[in-house]
């Protein structure tokens, strides 16, 4: 699974994005799910 991470920087998280054509990314740090990194909410 791909995921996010805190302090990822934005431009590598939306690479992954854009590379498998996703709209979602969900964020884990240390195995924990913190949220979900969408393409809308990178837009707004």
């Amino acid at each position: 699974m791909i995921t996010a991470a805190p302090g990822q920087p934005l431009h590598d998280a939306l690479h992954q994005i854009g590379e498998h054509s996703f709209s979602q990314l969900p964020a884990y740090e240390d195995g924990s799910y913190l949220g979900l990194l969408t393409t809308n909410a990178v837009a707004r």
